[in-house]
């Protein structure tokens, strides 16, 4: 459980909000940040081999997508249709991935799963993305 996230040269106290399951291999911890309305952050931790849903941003001023630690990859599909391939690995930790509406993107473990830190301004609510069928 976090108590403070750093990004941008930043720290931010943030507070627990829930926790549940996306599907199965998936968890999210939703967070608020302490003193700042103006977005939040949930930490989503993908087991081993698993991947979250493919999903369409539908809204929002902005979505990071903030790698934290294990491996894997983050597939964006931007608007012209084009996907970009972002891999991590342990090294990489802090590393950040704009998404912006119009685009579709979906995380995959690899064989040490993965965490990730989804950033959302303003606020996450239901109806910012969207699940797509999944190409893979």
């Amino acid at each position: 459980m976090l108590s403070e996230f750093q990004f941008n040269e930043q720290i931010w106290k943030v507070l627990k909000n829930d926790s549940y399951e996306v599907i199965s291999g998936v968890h999210c911890d939703n967070y608020e940040i302490v003193g700042d309305s103006t977005q939040d952050l949930a930490m989503i931790h993908v087991y081993p081999n698993a991947k979250t849903p493919r999903q369409l941003i539908k809204s929002g001023e902005s979505t990071v997508e903030v790698f934290m630690y294990g491996n894997g990859k983050l597939i964006v599909e931007d608007v012209c249709g084009v996907v970009h391939e972002h891999y991590f690995t342990e090294c990489q930790s802090g590393e950040s991935v704009l998404v912006t509406v119009g685009e579709k993107m979906q995380w995959i473990a690899g064989d040490d799963g993965l965490h990730f830190v989804e950033i959302c301004k303003p606020p996450y609510k239901d109806g910012r993305f969207e699940t797509i069928a999944d190409n893979s």
